[in-house]
């Protein structure tokens, strides 16, 4: 979804655009749970005001997504956080900061409405990026490529242009000497439950509503190397956590399990840097679905000479 919304934002201002993927369909954003949710993962400080920027993007993006690709996607407004201690007190910190949210009594649970916060059908978004990408002609080259010393190769041949924007995801760390590295998650999609409107947020299983399917995300499991095993001990307890919230998934139909990759950093922060005309854009992580729009802006930002400090936390430099 970065490399995607990048590309998109770029070609909608004239640049002539490029996409390079050894396989679109490998990509974690399918699998993703689309949630836009930085109060109910209970984010803090300077990677909270960022992610909050995106969220305030997220509106005027979703709009021209659309716009270009013809095509509708699944949004919802406002996330259900089911609360604990940990939500209590960040209650107090976020009511400082502007913070809209709503304490509610919901199918027997205390939970918060963020009302700010939201979900959109990850796969409807990927493949309206696609299809908007189509219409504005942007050429797609199925290729793998990899950096020799500042040199971008793959099995086509060299890669010349201005500026090249590197967003692999969890896969960077094996073609890039970048500190970004796939960590197993396992979602289940079940029958709809139509009685639901809005994601339910609890930390131990999140349950996410759509048209035509009902999602419970998500496992944390192997860390480091690309584990695609659908393992029953992890779905059975994320299913358990799931009941305890809304003891009527059980009896939904099961329609699969999928399983993803999501890139981590050592710091859990993303990574945003530029060196020469090469652009690392990685590390998002859990909220890949909702930096979508600022990691674009970031790139539309260098190319138009605007400021970075706001990303200067987020650089490689920081390991050293």
């Amino acid at each position: 979804v970065i490399g995607l919304s990048v590309a998109l934002e770029l070609a909608l201002k004239n640049y002539k655009v490029k996409v390079i993927s050894k396989s679109l369909k490998e990509a974690t954003s399918w699998v993703a749970g689309g949630m836009l949710a930085p109060f109910s993962e209970g984010l803090r400080g300077e990677f909270l005001k960022l992610c909050r920027k995106s969220l305030s993007l997220y509106g005027e993006y979703l709009k021209r997504v659309e716009e270009v690709s013809k095509s509708r996607v699944e949004f919802r407004r406002g996330i259900y956080r089911v609360l604990d201690r940990e939500q209590e007190e960040l209650l107090r910190e976020y009511l400082k900061e502007g913070v809209e949210f709503e304490r509610l009594r919901l199918k027997d649970l205390d939970v918060v409405l963020y009302k700010q916060e939201g979900s959109v059908n990850s796969k409807e978004l990927m493949l309206a990026l696609i299809k908007a990408l189509k219409r504005l002609k942007v050429e797609f080259v199925k290729d793998r490529v990899r950096l020799e010393g500042r040199e971008v190769v793959g099995f086509r041949g060299r890669y010349y242009c201005e500026l090249f924007v590197f967003c692999l995801g969890a896969w960077s760390r094996r073609y890039l000497k970048v500190p970004a590295f796939p960590q197993k998650g396992q979602i289940v999609e079940l029958s709809p439950l139509k009685d639901l409107d809005r994601v339910i947020y609890s930390e131990g299983a999140y349950l996410i509503p759509r048209k035509s399917s009902f999602l419970i995300g998500a496992t944390t499991e192997t860390e480091g190397r690309f584990d695609r095993a659908k393992t029953l001990k992890k779905i059975l307890e994320l299913l358990n956590n799931a009941k305890k919230v809304l003891p009527e998934v059980e009896n939904l139909e099961l329609r699969k399990v999928e399983v993803g990759f999501r890139p981590k950093t050592p710091d859990l922060l993303p990574i945003f840097d530029l060196e020469d005309n090469l652009v690392f854009l990685t590390g998002h992580y859990r909220n890949g679905i909702l930096l979508a729009p600022v990691s674009a802006k970031f790139v539309l930002d260098l190319l138009e000479g605007k400021g970075l400090e706001d990303y200067k936390i987020y650089s490689l430099k920081r390991f050293g």
